[in-house]
Protein backbone atom coordinates (compact mmCIF):
# COMPACT_ATOMS: atom_id res chain seq x y z
CA UNK A 1 0.00 0.00 0.00
CA UNK A 2 0.92 3.62 -0.79
CA UNK A 3 2.02 5.98 1.57
CA UNK A 4 -0.67 8.11 -0.08
CA UNK A 5 -3.19 5.61 0.36
CA UNK A 6 -2.24 4.37 3.76
CA UNK A 7 -2.85 8.16 4.55
CA UNK A 8 -6.13 8.30 3.35
CA UNK A 9 -7.03 4.90 5.03
CA UNK A 10 -6.27 6.50 8.27
CA UNK A 11 -7.52 9.89 7.69
CA UNK A 12 -10.79 7.65 7.16
CA UNK A 13 -10.51 5.94 10.34
CA UNK A 14 -10.31 8.35 12.26
CA UNK A 15 -13.05 10.35 11.03
CA UNK A 16 -15.57 7.55 11.37
CA UNK A 17 -14.86 6.50 14.96
CA UNK A 18 -14.95 10.04 15.93
CA UNK A 19 -18.39 10.29 14.22
CA UNK A 20 -19.75 7.07 15.89
CA UNK A 21 -21.57 8.10 19.29
CA UNK A 22 -21.69 4.43 20.49
CA UNK A 23 -17.72 4.92 20.92
CA UNK A 24 -18.35 7.72 23.34
CA UNK A 25 -17.50 8.04 26.86
CA UNK A 26 -20.88 9.01 27.11
CA UNK A 27 -22.49 6.39 25.14
CA UNK A 28 -20.48 4.04 27.01
CA UNK A 29 -21.40 5.08 30.89
CA UNK A 30 -25.09 5.42 29.71
CA UNK A 31 -24.90 1.80 28.59
CA UNK A 32 -22.74 0.62 31.77
CA UNK A 33 -25.19 -1.45 34.25
CA UNK A 34 -24.89 -0.82 38.16
CA UNK A 35 -23.92 -4.32 40.39
CA UNK A 36 -26.89 -5.93 41.58
CA UNK A 37 -26.74 -6.85 45.05
CA UNK A 38 -29.11 -7.67 47.58
CA UNK A 39 -27.85 -5.63 50.37
CA UNK A 40 -28.49 -7.72 53.04
CA UNK A 41 -25.28 -9.82 52.52
CA UNK A 42 -22.79 -6.76 51.98
CA UNK A 43 -20.85 -5.61 54.38
CA UNK A 44 -21.65 -3.24 56.59
CA UNK A 45 -25.42 -3.01 55.86
CA UNK A 46 -27.82 -1.68 58.02
CA UNK A 47 -31.31 -3.82 58.06
CA UNK A 48 -34.39 -2.10 60.30
CA UNK A 49 -37.67 -3.06 59.75
CA UNK A 50 -36.60 -6.13 57.31
CA UNK A 51 -35.32 -3.23 55.02
CA UNK A 52 -31.45 -3.39 54.22
CA UNK A 53 -29.37 -0.63 52.89
CA UNK A 54 -25.83 -0.45 51.87
CA UNK A 55 -23.80 2.03 51.10
CA UNK A 56 -20.54 2.34 49.24
CA UNK A 57 -17.94 5.03 47.59
CA UNK A 58 -16.84 4.29 44.00
CA UNK A 59 -13.35 5.49 42.93
CA UNK A 60 -12.61 7.88 40.38
CA UNK A 61 -11.70 5.41 37.92
CA UNK A 62 -15.02 3.59 38.37
CA UNK A 63 -16.84 7.43 38.35
CA UNK A 64 -15.40 7.49 35.11
CA UNK A 65 -17.49 4.18 34.08
CA UNK A 66 -20.32 5.23 35.53
CA UNK A 67 -20.89 9.02 34.68
CA UNK A 68 -18.36 9.56 31.45
CA UNK A 69 -16.47 11.53 34.18
CA UNK A 70 -14.43 11.67 37.32
CA UNK A 71 -16.76 13.45 40.03
CA UNK A 72 -14.79 13.85 42.88
CA UNK A 73 -12.29 16.38 41.50
CA UNK A 74 -15.13 18.21 39.91
CA UNK A 75 -16.27 18.79 43.63
CA UNK A 76 -18.84 16.14 43.78
CA UNK A 77 -18.77 12.93 46.27
CA UNK A 78 -21.04 9.66 44.63
CA UNK A 79 -22.21 7.50 46.72
CA UNK A 80 -23.80 3.98 45.37
CA UNK A 81 -27.09 3.01 47.82
CA UNK A 82 -28.44 -0.83 47.54
CA UNK A 83 -31.92 -1.47 49.28
CA UNK A 84 -33.03 -4.37 49.81
CA UNK A 85 -36.89 -5.12 50.99
CA UNK A 86 -37.22 -8.23 52.67
CA UNK A 87 -40.63 -7.03 54.41
CA UNK A 88 -43.98 -8.37 53.77
CA UNK A 89 -45.60 -4.96 52.11
CA UNK A 90 -43.94 -2.83 49.20
CA UNK A 91 -42.98 0.59 50.20
CA UNK A 92 -41.77 3.36 48.53
CA UNK A 93 -38.10 5.06 48.56
CA UNK A 94 -38.40 8.96 48.87
CA UNK A 95 -35.07 8.89 47.39
CA UNK A 96 -34.93 13.07 47.07
CA UNK A 97 -35.44 13.43 50.86
CA UNK A 98 -32.31 12.00 51.39
CA UNK A 99 -29.62 13.22 53.54
CA UNK A 100 -26.45 12.80 55.44
CA UNK A 101 -27.09 12.87 59.29
CA UNK A 102 -24.14 13.87 61.73
CA UNK A 103 -25.19 14.47 65.54
CA UNK A 104 -28.16 16.81 65.22
CA UNK A 105 -27.01 18.45 62.05
CA UNK A 106 -28.11 16.94 58.20
CA UNK A 107 -26.41 17.68 55.48
CA UNK A 108 -28.10 18.16 51.80
CA UNK A 109 -27.43 16.32 48.82
CA UNK A 110 -26.01 18.53 45.79
CA UNK A 111 -28.09 20.26 43.19
CA UNK A 112 -28.92 17.87 40.46
CA UNK A 113 -29.15 20.26 37.83
CA UNK A 114 -26.11 22.09 38.73
CA UNK A 115 -24.04 19.05 39.01
CA UNK A 116 -25.15 17.86 35.57
CA UNK A 117 -24.22 21.46 33.99
CA UNK A 118 -20.70 20.96 35.50
CA UNK A 119 -20.25 17.52 33.77
CA UNK A 120 -21.75 18.67 30.79
CA UNK A 121 -19.93 21.94 30.64
CA UNK A 122 -16.95 19.26 30.81
CA UNK A 123 -17.56 17.27 27.56
CA UNK A 124 -15.54 17.64 25.00
CA UNK A 125 -15.47 16.59 21.24
CA UNK A 126 -12.09 16.65 18.86
CA UNK A 127 -13.06 17.23 15.45
CA UNK A 128 -11.88 14.27 12.99
CA UNK A 129 -9.76 15.44 9.40
CA UNK A 130 -11.41 17.74 7.48
CA UNK A 131 -14.36 17.22 9.15
CA UNK A 132 -17.42 19.54 8.91
CA UNK A 133 -18.30 21.94 11.56
CA UNK A 134 -21.84 21.01 11.58
CA UNK A 135 -20.95 17.24 12.12
CA UNK A 136 -18.28 18.46 15.29
CA UNK A 137 -21.45 20.51 16.65
CA UNK A 138 -24.10 17.62 16.39
CA UNK A 139 -21.71 15.09 17.89
CA UNK A 140 -21.32 17.42 21.06
CA UNK A 141 -25.15 18.30 21.21
CA UNK A 142 -25.69 14.77 21.41
CA UNK A 143 -22.70 14.10 24.03
CA UNK A 144 -23.97 16.54 26.33
CA UNK A 145 -27.50 15.47 26.14
CA UNK A 146 -26.58 11.71 26.65
CA UNK A 147 -25.23 13.38 30.18
CA UNK A 148 -28.80 13.83 31.37
CA UNK A 149 -29.39 10.20 30.12
CA UNK A 150 -26.23 9.53 32.62
CA UNK A 151 -27.09 10.43 35.49
CA UNK A 152 -31.10 9.85 35.24
CA UNK A 153 -30.06 6.00 34.65
CA UNK A 154 -27.36 5.99 37.46
CA UNK A 155 -29.01 8.27 40.29
CA UNK A 156 -31.46 6.62 42.87
CA UNK A 157 -35.07 7.57 42.19
CA UNK A 158 -38.15 7.69 43.81
CA UNK A 159 -39.33 3.81 43.29
CA UNK A 160 -41.43 1.49 44.98
CA UNK A 161 -39.59 -1.44 45.92
CA UNK A 162 -41.57 -4.40 45.83
CA UNK A 163 -41.01 -6.96 48.87
CA UNK A 164 -38.06 -9.29 48.16
CA UNK A 165 -36.77 -7.14 45.21
CA UNK A 166 -33.66 -5.10 45.29
CA UNK A 167 -32.69 -1.34 43.90
CA UNK A 168 -29.63 0.47 43.53
CA UNK A 169 -28.59 4.09 42.09
CA UNK A 170 -26.45 6.93 43.28
CA UNK A 171 -26.89 10.22 45.59
CA UNK A 172 -24.78 12.73 45.03
CA UNK A 173 -22.98 15.55 48.08
CA UNK A 174 -20.84 18.68 47.59
CA UNK A 175 -17.48 17.68 48.38
CA UNK A 176 -16.82 20.92 50.34
CA UNK A 177 -19.79 20.08 52.71
CA UNK A 178 -19.30 16.54 52.64
CA UNK A 179 -18.30 15.56 56.72
CA UNK A 180 -15.20 14.04 57.89
CA UNK A 181 -17.09 13.21 61.31
CA UNK A 182 -18.81 9.60 62.19
CA UNK A 183 -21.87 9.89 59.89
CA UNK A 184 -24.69 8.24 58.46
CA UNK A 185 -27.12 8.25 55.32
CA UNK A 186 -30.81 9.03 55.93
CA UNK A 187 -32.92 7.48 53.82
CA UNK A 188 -36.92 8.31 54.18
CA UNK A 189 -39.48 5.46 53.01
CA UNK A 190 -42.93 6.17 52.66
CA UNK A 191 -45.63 2.77 53.22
CA UNK A 192 -48.53 1.62 50.38
CA UNK A 193 -51.09 0.67 52.79
CA UNK A 194 -50.95 3.22 54.90
CA UNK A 195 -49.65 6.88 54.28
CA UNK A 196 -46.95 6.95 56.80
CA UNK A 197 -43.64 7.48 56.59
CA UNK A 198 -40.15 6.06 58.41
CA UNK A 199 -36.38 6.77 58.19
CA UNK A 200 -33.41 4.76 58.15
CA UNK A 201 -29.91 5.57 58.95
CA UNK A 202 -27.77 3.23 57.21
CA UNK A 203 -23.92 2.77 58.15
CA UNK A 204 -21.70 5.25 55.82
CA UNK A 205 -17.79 4.60 56.47
CA UNK A 206 -17.16 6.64 53.12
CA UNK A 207 -14.39 9.45 53.42
CA UNK A 208 -12.99 11.72 50.88
CA UNK A 209 -9.98 13.52 50.67
CA UNK A 210 -10.61 17.21 50.52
Amino acid sequence: MSKILLFLFVSLLIVGCGANPSNTDEAKALNQKLPFRDASMMEDSTTKYKISIAVTGVSEEMQETYFSDELEPKGYVPLLVTITNNASQDVLVRSLETVIVVGNKTVKQSNADLLKKTIRNSVTTFPGINEPVAMVDNRQMMKTSAVNSIFFKQALREDIVHSGQSITGFVFFDKVKYPVEDKKLRIEFQTLRKLQYFNIDANLNYNVKK
